[in-house]
Order: C-alpha cells, then sequence, then structure tokens
C-alpha cells in the first residue's frame, strides 16, 4: 500500500496513534506509515489516525506536512470514492 491513505475500519481493534482511542468499525481513518519494531527487526507498516487527530500527529511527527498529507490521500485512496474523501479531508483540516 502506497501511503497516506483513507479507507473504512474493517474492526474496531485498531487504536488512533494521537489519541490512543479505538476507531469505530466502519469509521473512516488516516492511514500513514510508521515504523514498527517486532524486536529484532524494524519494518514499516499502516499506523492509524481519526481524521479528526491526523493534523496534530503529522504536524508533532514533523514526517509530512499537512498539505502533502492531504495530496498524498487523494492520490493513494482507492477504496472511496471522491465524495466519500471529502468529508473526511474537512475533518482533518
Amino acid at each position: 500500500d502506497a501511503f497516506p491513505y483513507v479507507d473504512l475500519a474493517p474492526t474496531g481493534r485498531a487504536k488512533c496513534m494521537q489519541c490512543r482511542e479505538s476507531i469505530e468499525k466502519n469509521a473512516a481513518r488516516v492511514a500513514v506509515e510508521r515504523e514498527i519494531d517486532t524486536g529484532a527487526l524494524q519494518t514499516k507498516g499502516a499506523g492509524y489516525l481519526h481524521p479528526g487527530c491526523a493534523a496534530e500527529y503529522i504536524e508533532a511527527a514533523g514526517q509530512l506536512t499537512l498539505e502533502d498529507l492531504i495530496i498524498g490521500i487523494r492520490k493513494h485512496t482507492t477504496a472511496l470514492s471522491a465524495e466519500e474523501i471529502d468529508p473526511v479531508i474537512a475533518q482533518i483540516g
């Protein structure tokens, strides 16, 4: 998967990396690339954010700008239509 993108949470198990609250099943979530340390090795994978938490997380992480996040979401989100993505982007800021 190319990051960042938006999808709908298939379960209610994922937690937002910013606020640590669960992301409800079928709720929109923003996926960004993160480092995952498994002890013996480091790999990259998806980390999830509530749309309303994404701007604060991106700013704190310093990995990409808010503009780059939004451009990336529009470019990499394939599971949702533009009409479904626009309200999520509005929540981001």
